[in-house]
């Protein structure tokens, strides 16, 4: 019977693992395919092959307080409110002694961050001189989300690692950025 009882119990854990966390899907050898620029890997069918799978939070954009008043002149209103939201999360500030006034500012998971103003800064250089405009910002849309559904999601190692590894080539980055799912 407790055999029993404790196969159950694996197997409950096993399938009830919580919503908000994200899954490796490939494992931890594929960050390093990724930093070697093979990123554009599509399965047979046409659809592409994703390595990590996150879970984007239902919040309305818009509303948040953060939001209000945003406009950015090269990529549209939505696009300035989630550069304004992931710079808002990312960076928190926390006092360095209790009872002091003094207030530091600490970035959460930094690879992460400093890959979005890296790939922020290559879409404003790319949308001068595109003709595809809209193809450009949806593609950093997607990047914003994608960092925003990853803050609070807790084994992002791998996804950090890739980023990590292909910090110098920022096409590369975008590409790990593709193969990230968000559901």
């Amino acid at each position: 019977m407790y055999h029993q009882t404790l196969k159950f119990l694996v197997v409950l854990l096993f399938f009830l693992n919580p919503i908000c966390q994200a899954q490796d899907i490939k494992g931890a050898g594929s960050s390093k395919m990724l930093a070697q620029g093979m990123a554009d890997q599509t399965r047979p069918g046409g659809q592409p092959d994703f390595l990590w799978e996150f879970h984007e939070g239902a919040e309305a954009y818009q509303d948040s307080p953060v939001c209000a008043g945003l406009v950015d002149q090269v990529f549209g209103e939505k696009i300035a409110c989630l550069r304004a939201l992931v710079d808002d999360r990312y960076n928190e500030k926390e006092q360095a002694v209790p009872g002091d006034p003094t207030v530091r500012m600490v970035m959460l998971k930094p690879d992460i961050y400093k890959a979005v103003k890296s790939i922020g800064k290559h879409y404003k250089k790319e949308i001068k001189n595109a003709s595809t405009k809209p193809d450009l910002i949806a593609e950093y849309e997607y990047v914003l989300r994608v960092a925003l559904a990853v803050l609070y999601t807790e084994p992002s190692d791998t996804f950090e690692e890739a980023l990590r590894a292909s910090r110098k080539n920022t096409l590369h980055q975008i590409a790990v950025f593709k193969k990230a799912k968000l559901l």
